[in-house]
Parts: C-alpha cells; structure tokens; sequence
C-alpha cells in the first residue's frame, strides 16, 4: 500500500499501538457477540470469565461498542489515504467517550434488568 507521495507507507509507533489495541477490542467485541448467542444459561444469562453472569443485551451492547471502537481505532491506525468512513480523528475522544458510556451504561441497565431497581 502506497501513500498519496509515492512513498510507502510505514507504520510508527502510534499506527501499531493503535492496530493492537484494535486487535483486542474488536476479539473482545466478537466473543462478547459470541457469548450471547450461544454461552447462555437456563435462565438467558451469559457467564462471562471476569464479571460473572449477565444478560443477553448488556453482551449485545457492550460487544457493539467494542467493535465499533476497534474500527475506528484501525481506521486511525491506518495512513491517510485508506479512505475508510470514520469520525475525524480530531475528534478520537468523541469515540471513545461514547464507547466508555455504553459500557458504562450498560452496569445500571444491568443492575436494573435483575430486579435491582424496581
């Protein structure tokens, strides 16, 4: 892949960070979706290694989240001429700031969904 120069295009620090941290949160994203489609229990929670059981649309929004964030985190990654439709990567804490909220959001939801807040 070539940049609009001539030259090619190679990735620095910055570009490999962001294509890791991609990698984690797009796998992440994708078993999450995974685990709400098949890991569920009797009572259609999903058991999760780290927090335990949760419901189906708290893995849905979450795992959503996630995959959008690795796209966007890819797309920064990326040089300039990829052409990938993104947000301005002026405004990467826009995604990040609304990613962080779904997940955050998703506790109380969660805490809601089991009868925590009636």
């Amino acid at each position: 892949m070539g940049s609009a120069g001539g030259n090619p295009w190679r990735p620095d620090l910055a570009a490999i960070a962001l294509f890791v941290l991609a990698g984690v949160l797009v796998a992440g994203g994708l078993y999450l979706l995974w685990a709400a489609r098949r890991g569920r229990d009797d009572e259609e929670r999903v058991r999760l290694p780290i927090v335990g059981a949760v419901g189906v649309p708290t893995c849905l929004t979450v795992g959503l989240a996630l995959l959008v964030g690795g796209y966007h985190a890819a797309v920064y990654g990326s040089p300039g001429v990829a052409g990938l439709p993104a947000v301005p990567v002026e405004r990467w804490w826009l995604v990040a700031g609304l990613v962080a909220a779904a997940c955050a959001g998703a506790a109380p939801a969660e805490v809601f969904e089991r009868g925590g807040g009636r």
